[in-house]
């Protein structure tokens, strides 16, 4: 089900708060910009505000000749006229950033499992997350009922465990290697980077997005 333009809006005016967003800009540059936005009753934070929601068609904009105008300015600008044919752009332009990245943290979170079970397996020992250790003897359900009556009976469980992880893994990378063979394809002329590279650099960007998302979290919990 699609949301109307209006219902999309709302949930996006929920999520408002104040954002931290680091600049480089010279002393002079700093004097420039608060004197353009306090000559018209603006703080360098609402004008750069107002200005995103124009270029990105945000959740509050100027009108339509003013997003148009703020897309001119970024398509002629290098970074617009040059784009640079990464990965990354390739998955943005494509939709599918969310599903790699998500692609690759299974793969990690499965891979990290089925090297704990294979150690488990090979001690007998298990770990729980708070550190506290035990047996297979000392797994037992809610009435007190034990969950095994041999050990070849849990070894049997883990196994069909690291299966299925093994399984995840393979599903995740056929995901990724699907974005990636595309775009080696479409991107071939620029001699692209190998595949850890390229997700080095989408890694080091969901960083950035995810220190900026979280600089406002302080603020609801207040």
């Amino acid at each position: 089900m699609y949301l109307t333009y209006g219902e999309q809006q709302k949930q996006e005016i929920k999520t408002i708060r104040k954002r931290t967003i680091e600049l480089e800009l010279s002393d002079a540059d700093v004097k420039r910009i608060a004197e353009k936005a306090g000559a018209h009753g603006l703080t360098v934070g609402k004008l750069l505000e107002s200005f995103i929601g124009d270029l990105v068609y945000g959740t509050y904009s100027n009108g339509s000749d003013e997003r148009d105008l703020a897309g001119q300015w970024f398509d002629r600008c290098w970074f617009g006229m040059f784009p640079g044919m990464t990965f990354l752009s390739y998955l943005v332009e494509w939709g599918g950033i969310d599903e790699v990245l998500q692609a690759w943290d299974d793969i990690a979170d499965s891979t990290e499992n089925i090297k704990i079970t294979q150690e488990e397996l090979s001690s007998g020992v298990i770990k729980s997350g708070s550190g506290e250790t035990c047996t297979w003897k000392d797994l037992v359900s809610s009435d007190g009922t034990p969950n095994y009556s041999r050990r070849e009976e849990w070894e049997s469980e883990q196994r069909d465990y690291i299966e299925q992880e093994q399984d995840t893994i393979v599903s995740c990378r056929e995901i990724i290697f699907k974005y990636w063979n595309e775009y080696k394809e479409q991107k071939k002329e620029y001699h692209p980077g190998t595949l850890d590279e390229e997700m080095e650099n989408i890694l080091e960007w969901r960083k950035d997005y995810q220190r900026m998302l979280k600089s406002g979290e302080h603020e609801t919990n207040e």
